[in-house]
């Protein structure tokens, strides 16, 4: 094996969450920080920006993510997918009030940012 866990998958994540928020937000930043942050990288890239912004927006998507729990909807679409979008969502806002226009940034698989405020999947 390679050192690392498997991640569960998102039914057993939100059950995780649920149960021991602890070991849920560890396992799901395990598996996802690396990614969260490729995201916000990838949207500030070419613009002016330091790392203690991309740390700030991942730890603003896992919050968000954990503090509307209860409104996540996995029929909707994927843990894996709905982070990378609070994420990238974050990323247009630190761009929007470094004043660089953020019309519309779509994040893979189809999903995008409108603005800095409307997600649709």
């Amino acid at each position: 094996m390679n050192g690392k866990r498997a991640v569960p998958d998102d039914d057993e994540l939100l059950v995780m969450l649920r149960r021991t928020p602890e070991h849920g937000m560890e396992l799901l930043m395990d598996a996802y920080t690396g990614l969260l942050c490729a995201v916000v990288k990838h949207r500030l890239s070419g613009s002016q920006f330091v790392s203690t912004d991309v740390e700030d927006c991942v730890a603003d998507a896992f919050s968000s993510f954990y503090t509307h729990l209860d409104s996540f909807d996995p029929s909707v679409c994927s843990i894996r997918s709905y982070l990378c979008v609070l994420a990238g969502r974050c990323a247009v806002d630190v761009l929007r009030r470094a004043g660089i226009s953020t019309e519309s940034v779509t994040i893979g698989n189809g999903l995008s940012v409108k603005g800095a405020h409307g997600i649709s999947v």
